[in-house]
């Protein structure tokens, strides 16, 4: 069983660690609140698009081959997602690169460079990503389920954001979103494999993230559930194959009953021979 440490420091970040010392690597991951469920409509994909900028260079590092070189040197995994509620930048490297990257991954965090033009060749990524997932029909139709069962709830919003938003982000106006969400009292610091909690308590210190402070007041969140709209829907693309997809509607769940639903639906739906595929496609040939 594994053994979780957990601090808060003063400025308000998570620090949290899993210590293994018979793994010869260290991953760690920053991950922010941040992400589609967040953003306002005039910001629906600035998650997506700082979440590129954050590889892209630094004021330190003031291109992507300069946060490259220190990756490739150490022979290191660095890469960056988004999701609907978290965006996160991580490395995954050798024990003894780990201090070299966690100063890379504090740069990228610290002192993001909001480059113009960096920023329109990202756009052009984004958008090719934003064409890529409506031409997959199971990632489109995953996409369209969102919208039909979350309504307007921010929920609905793809976290690869809305092309119109994309093209009209500015500099100045990521800068100002990058402000709004990106701190230390938003934000947790995640790391596993060999490294003790003490460690990387002395790199947050020794790299200013336990000195990280907002840059202004930190963004009021609102929740609200979502109203559940069901029904049977179809949409047309084009090829041979349909997609199906079931959405139900569960109450709030522990980690107990999460892991159960899992099961039910793997049961159901996932692998080769579920109860579904047996009876559409082995019995009926659908």
């Amino acid at each position: 069983m594994k053994i979780y440490q957990e601090s808060k420091l003063e400025n308000g970040l998570s620090v949290i660690t899993s210590e293994d010392r018979n793994s010869d690597i260290v991953s760690i991951s920053l991950e922010f609140s941040a992400g589609s469920r967040y953003e306002t409509p005039r910001e629906r994909g600035c998650a997506h698009l700082l979440e590129h900028m954050l590889l892209k260079g630094t004021t330190t590092r003031p291109s992507v081959e300069d946060v490259g070189s220190v990756a490739d040197r150490a022979g290191a995994l660095l890469n960056a997602k988004t999701n609907t509620e978290t965006v996160e930048v991580y490395f995954q490297v050798a024990r003894g690169h780990a201090g070299e990257m966690f100063e890379l991954l504090a740069d990228m965090a610290l002192h993001p460079l909001f480059d113009s033009a960096v920023l329109e060749n990202e756009k052009k990524v984004v958008r090719e990503e934003m064409r890529r997932f409506l031409d997959n029909r199971e990632s489109r139709l995953w996409g369209e389920s969102r919208g039909i069962v979350f309504g307007n709830h921010p929920l609905s919003q793809n976290p690869l954001g809305d092309e119109a938003v994309v093209n009209s982000i500015t500099t100045e106006s990521l800068r100002s979103y990058y402000q709004s969400l990106f701190s230390a009292p938003n934000a947790a610091l995640l790391a596993a494999g060999n490294i003790s909690h003490a460690e990387v308590l002395e790199l947050s210190e020794r790299h200013k993230l336990s000195s990280w402070t907002p840059h202004n007041l930190p963004r009021k969140k609102e929740y609200w559930m979502p109203q559940y709209q069901p029904g049977i829907f179809f949409t047309e693309t084009p090829g041979a194959q349909t997609q199906l997809y079931f959405n139900f509607l569960c109450p709030k769940l522990s980690l107990r009953d999460s892991l159960i639903l899992k099961l039910i639906t793997n049961a159901l739906a996932y692998g080769k021979n579920p109860l579904l595929t047996r009876e559409l496609r082995h019995r009926t040939g659908l």
